[in-house]
């Protein structure tokens, strides 16, 4: 508690060059030049100045030369006193300028790394697109065979999905999911893991709600290798 104490107070100290700590430290512990030129509402040469004033005080350290640099806060510590300082409201507008930044300007790490602008949607508060964003996250995952990775992004949508209020759009977002989550989980658990189950026979329950059909072959294929491999045969042969 000491040392973050400590941080703080050098951190209050660099007044003008605070701002820009707190939007890197919203980006994360290493963070890029460009990103936060994209993100920022100061002029260019101001953004300079202060990095500049963050480096001199070993606050931060600089990889490379602008305008593709890279920059690393010298200590994990560092990023979480600066960070510790934002309030709510201002925290919330930090995520959100990095995410659209990263929509606008970097399509290409969008697509290549969808849970990085899903976490700054989620901070954001832009549930409705964090969930979306998530997705696409475990999606990608699962065709990567990570599936460890893309059972945490699913779950993650579907928390989020959660505080959302019930419409149509939320029931068709929490198919996608219920669909790739039975498929990570039956390559990540087995096919006949309870869990896979009971995932595949929520999304059944929501395209039948919904009307789904072009969507009720996964999930009937979930269904019918889930009673098969459990040796549940009358089940398995009304889904086949």
């Amino acid at each position: 508690a000491t040392l973050e104490e400590s941080l703080r107070s050098r951190l209050d100290r660099l007044a003008p060059s605070r701002e820009v700590a707190q939007l890197a430290a919203a980006i994360g512990r290493e963070f890029a030049h460009e990103l936060l030129v994209a993100a920022s509402s100061l002029p260019e040469s101001d953004l300079q100045d202060a990095l500049d004033d963050l480096i001199e005080a070993g606050l931060v350290y600089r990889r490379g030369t602008p305008p593709s640099a890279v920059y690393s806060f010298k200590h994990a510590l560092v990023r979480d006193a600066a960070y510790a300082t934002l309030v709510r409201s201002k925290r919330q507008l930090l995520h959100r300028r990095i995410a659209t930044a990263l929509e606008q300007r970097f399509p290409e790490s969008v697509r290549g790394l969808p849970e990085l602008l899903a976490h700054h949607q989620t901070e954001a508060g832009q549930l409705e697109s964090a969930v979306d964003s998530w997705l696409r996250a475990g999606q990608r995952a699962i065709a990567q065979s990570a599936m460890t990775e893309a059972l945490t992004h699913i779950r993650k949508g579907l928390e989020l999905l959660g505080g959302l209020p019930p419409s149509e759009q939320s029931r068709r977002q929490e198919l996608d999911l219920r669909i790739a989550l039975g498929v990570a989980l039956m390559a990540a658990q087995g096919w006949a893991a309870p869990e896979a189950g009971r995932a595949n026979d929520r999304a059944r329950e929501l395209c039948e709600e919904i009307g789904a059909t072009s969507q009720l072959w996964p999930v009937l294929y979930g269904q019918w290798v889930f009673r098969a491999v459990r040796a549940e045969h009358e089940a398995a042969r009304v889904l086949s």
